[in-house]
């Protein structure tokens, strides 16, 4: 095999990676924010079909229908509405007034989606919050647990639960 100095020498000059994503992460926090709702709302309503799909059939995401969930992710500043339509899980972008809202850090929720974490000592450790209707944020917190993500949803899900673990611990620092 062939040895290159030069390349090696400029590839050990490079910082580790965690000092990439720490340096990276006020940026990607900000352009995630950027992204246009329509790209937003197509991604997630498209996720969220195929990571419920079971309980999409089976009549379990049901007591969603007519009400609003507001998903706040708070380190991205993101916040999603989201109800069950007829054909599947519907997102908007407007002023309604949840019915619950569901708070924390991008890392808590992928933790709850991914079965990483109790979802319990998420709640009792105040790094996921519920606010408004705690019954329907029970029966929210109690199937995204209860559901095993599968196809893109999954490979989402632990793709952001691998790089979230090589980012710089402020990847989960609440910002409120």
């Amino acid at each position: 095999m062939r040895d290159f100095p030069i390349t090696r020498r400029l590839l050990s000059r490079l910082p580790p990676p965690q000092q990439v994503l720490a340096r990276a992460h006020p940026l990607l926090k900000t352009q995630l924010r950027h992204i246009p709702f329509p790209l937003q709302q197509r991604a997630m309503e498209k996720i969220m079909a195929e990571g419920f799909r079971e309980a999409l059939q089976t009549g379990a995401l049901d007591f969603l229908q007519g009400r609003w969930l507001r998903i706040e992710i708070s380190d991205l500043q993101l916040r999603w509405h989201i109800t069950k339509g007829v054909n599947g899980p519907v997102m908007i972008n407007s002023a309604v007034q949840p019915d619950v809202v569901i708070r924390g850090t991008l890392r808590d929720f992928v933790a709850l989606a991914n079965q990483s974490e109790d979802p319990d000592t998420l709640f009792f450790q105040r790094r996921l919050s519920i606010s408004g209707n705690t019954d329907l944020g029970l029966q929210v917190k109690n199937l995204m647990f209860a559901t095993e993500l599968n196809g893109l949803a999954g490979m989402l899900s632990r793709a952001l639960e691998t790089l979230l673990q090589f980012s710089p611990s402020q990847f989960s620092a609440p910002s409120r």
